[in-house]
């Protein structure tokens, strides 16, 4: 499908203003996390970019549209524009193109936004109990962590077997106002188990004897945590020193208290 462009003077600004704010949008909701779906089938998104590249757009567009004074005194009125609508007129017109493109999108994928607004929730839900949990914990929570290798995105890439994460589940043995007492089985290794049956017969015959006991600050778990459902997945965690032995960063991907 081709598009025959028709502008005039900085008429092609308008374009370039659109794209812009497209992009330092999108890139302000990621670091801030903010609750709205980053889409065109989004509503509230839409109404969003419209507005403020549409507010941007109007000002470059009647300053450079501004009449000016010729040799002889007469007004001049600069022609700036695409298809042969000024700059800033060309607002409206996008702000109801976009508009129209937001109601086809989501008559079409109707369930993006809904899958996006319940997927953050309970993203955000999880990131509160685990918080609570850490800075509030009790004997028996059960950690579920992941741990990444120094050359994880590279070796993913290169096909690497020994660049995959690995999963552990530890036990809070103990603690006080800072740290935090771990223990993991010496001999378990594979995946991650989270059910309570599977988890208390993992830990039925571990104690501090046959285990592995780590003690590790509240300050450095709540850094485990991912915070930003945007990036939550390339998230891999943070170096904990105190599990140093694995030499990896540390991701938390779930807290279990039954």
């Amino acid at each position: 499908m081709f598009i025959i462009l028709i502008w005039r003077g900085f008429g092609l600004l308008t374009l370039l203003t659109y794209f812009l704010v497209h992009t330092l949008l999108a890139f302000l909701i990621v670091m801030l996390d903010l609750n709205i779906y980053l889409g065109f089938a989004s509503l509230e998104y839409m109404v969003l970019f419209v507005t403020v590249a549409g507010i941007v757009n109007w000002i470059i567009g009647t300053r450079l549209n501004a009449p000016q004074s010729g040799k002889d005194g007469e007004s001049i009125r600069n022609k700036h524009g695409m298809f042969f609508i000024p700059m800033q007129y060309l607002s409206f017109v996008f702000a109801g193109l976009f508009m129209l493109l937001a109601y086809v999108v989501d008559e079409r994928y109707p369930g993006d936004i809904k899958s996006f607004k319940s997927a953050r929730a309970r993203f955000k839900r999880d990131e509160a109990n685990w918080k609570l949990q850490i800075n509030s914990p009790e004997l028996g929570d059960y950690y579920n962590i992941k741990l990444f290798p120094k050359d994880y995105k590279k070796g993913q890439t290169a096909g690497y077997r020994n660049a995959w994460p690995s999963e552990k589940n530890m036990k809070v043995i103990g603690f006080d106002e800072t740290k935090i007492k771990l223990l993991e089985p010496d001999d378990y290794q594979g995946l991650s188990m989270r059910t309570q049956e599977i988890l208390e017969r993992i830990f039925a015959n571990v104690t501090e004897q046959n285990g592995r006991v780590y003690t590790v600050s509240k300050k450095i778990l709540l850094k485990t945590i991912p915070t930003n459902y945007y990036r939550s997945r390339n998230f891999l965690g943070v170096k904990v020193p105190e599990l140093k032995s694995y030499e990896r960063t540390v991701r938390l991907i779930g807290l279990h208290r039954f």
